[in-house]
């Protein structure tokens, strides 16, 4: 499948040596080329044909032409088809990515895999919670609320299943929902647990965003931001170029709602499957 964009590189655009002896005319013709190669894999090399595509008379095409043929041996710019194996690619690595999950997901229960059924949510959520439970509400409270660090991936279930149904005051609900959320964001975009900190920025965007929720059900609240990093982990565009980061997906609601929006499973109004496990574990 084409994607609809291709990575742009000005710096090396701009410093080269064929590009700075080309005209404001042939720069655009130039860029309408690379356009026309992306949607259909190569370029005409008939003035003719090349008139349509550049907006020129045939005689201007073959003009420029002259100056541009260098740039496209055989109508296929070399840079941009190395862009478009290398998307290739990537796509056919999440591909195989999602089919995996999907494969871990239809191995739970039968409500959680009708929520896991969309390939963009995360393989952290085939862990089985554990049968441990804390004694106290206290105990919960302190293991998802008092540490600066993530949860280990592989006792992220079993800490969300401690929590879900837990009956916290909303205020204590919100900051354990924000070390889950930032657990999930860890090991979903693939950080080091040990050394990706919980910092005051962090938890301010976080908070900011559950407080922005109505009060009532925390694991509601949490859902949307759970799915908003699986949405921005669906983009080639947002991993491809590292904008990833938790201040980037969580800045405002409505970037945290655009990112939610790409999961099926979210404008389903489902529960993250994280959530569902837990509460039906």
């Amino acid at each position: 499948m084409r994607r609809p964009w291709f990575s742009y590189y000005v710096d090396d655009f701009e410093l080269d040596d064929k590009v700075a002896v080309l005209t404001n005319q042939e720069e655009g013709a130039y860029h309408r080329l690379l356009r026309f190669q992306w949607r259909h894999g190569q370029v005409p090399t008939t003035p003719k044909q090349l008139a349509g595509i550049i907006k020129e008379t045939p005689r201007t095409a073959h003009r420029i032409w002259e100056s541009l043929s260098e740039c496209f041996p055989n109508g296929v710019n070399p840079r941009l088809e190395k862009e478009r194996v290398k998307a290739q690619e990537i796509s056919e690595k999440r591909a195989a990515s999602a089919k995996q999950m999907h494969s871990k997901c239809t191995a739970n229960a039968e409500q959680v895999q009708e929520v896991c059924t969309d390939p963009c949510v995360s393989q952290v959520t085939s862990h089985k919670p554990q049968t441990h439970k804390p004694q106290t509400k206290e105990e919960t409270a302190l293991v998802l609320v008092g540490d600066s660090k993530a949860i280990p991936e592989d006792q992220l279930s079993t800490a969300v299943a401690e929590w879900v149904g837990t009956s916290f005051t909303w205020d204590t609900g919100v900051e354990a929902a924000m070390r889950v959320a930032f657990s999930y964001w860890v090991a979903r975009t693939g950080r080091d647990a040990s050394r990706t900190l919980f910092t005051p920025e962090r938890k301010t965007h976080l908070r900011a965003r559950l407080r922005e929720a109505p009060k009532g059900n925390i694991a509601a609240a949490t859902s949307p931001l759970l799915y908003a990093v699986d949405g921005c982990m669906s983009s080639d565009f947002h991993v491809e170029n590292g904008h990833t980061s938790l201040e980037q997906i969580f800045r405002n609601r409505s970037r945290l709602e655009g990112f939610a929006e790409r999961i099926g499973a979210y404008r389903a109004g489902k529960l993250h499957p994280l959530l569902a496990e837990a509460n039906h574990g």
